[in-house]
């Protein structure tokens, strides 16, 4: 199993290196009015690019070989039908590589770890990994929580605006991947967004199509009695 998984992504890195080598030899030249610009952008510090960003906010940098780990704050809204209804700071961690490097989304389904450590496609790739914290687990978590916004779409929506703040920097291919209830996240960010990632790696994924949780269980998992998230909200 595990060597039939290295050989796929393997080969989906070889084939989308080798489509980005044949269209950057064919735009070469259109591209040379802007590569002042680019290069300059090339040279900045990966921190501050990220920082840049929207929304974007720092928490800490920690140490790890051979890769920057950073633990940030994005500002996402409660409600992504209604973004003006207000926003919440959801926390994630970057382990950032290179830019010419795939990049790995863990879509979490708990509480993020600030502790680095690589999951095994990010291994396989030798990639960056993103990390991000499930919406209303502490400190991802608007004060007083409205619980009818803990859903799989709005989660999705948390999961989907971020790889798009982030994509214009890491431009090379993605995939998102979980386990449990993160593979479950995994499985519902691609059903709702089938276009962002490039491939889905769910270890485990068992959908709960009725969660009959008791309440001393589901307030272990999310600090509340009202469970863990609804699996019946499509967007409206």
């Amino acid at each position: 199993m595990h060597k039939s998984l290295r050989s796929l992504l393997a080969l989906a890195v070889l084939i989308g290196t080798v489509g980005v080598g044949s269209v950057s030899a064919g735009t070469a030249t259109a591209a040379q009015p802007d590569e002042r610009n680019t290069t300059a952008a090339q040279s900045d510090d990966i921190k501050d690019r990220i920082l840049r960003i929207p929304g974007m906010s720092f928490i800490e940098e920690k140490p790890y070989e051979g890769y920057r780990f950073f633990v940030l704050n994005y500002e996402q809204p409660i409600d992504h039908r209604h973004p003006s209804k207000g926003t919440f700071k959801q926390r994630i961690t970057l382990l950032h590589k290179s830019v010419d490097r795939p990049s790995v989304f863990f879509t979490f389904g708990y509480n993020v770890s600030t502790s680095p450590r690589r999951s095994e496609p990010t291994q396989i790739i030798d990639g960056n990994q993103l990390f991000i914290e499930y919406r209303f687990f502490t400190p991802s978590r608007p004060q007083p929580a409205d619980w009818k916004k803990l859903d799989i779409w709005q989660a999705a929506s948390d999961q989907h605006r971020l790889y798009k703040a982030l994509k214009p920097i890491y431009g090379k291919k993605w995939l998102a991947t979980g386990g449990s209830k993160s593979g479950m996240t995994a499985t519902y960010f691609r059903r709702f967004f089938p276009n962002d990632m490039d491939g889905t790696v769910a270890y485990v994924a068992p959908n709960d199509v009725v969660n009959k949780w008791s309440t001393r269980s589901t307030r272990r998992t999310t600090g509340s009695s009202r469970g863990w998230a609804t699996a019946s909200a499509a967007p409206a």
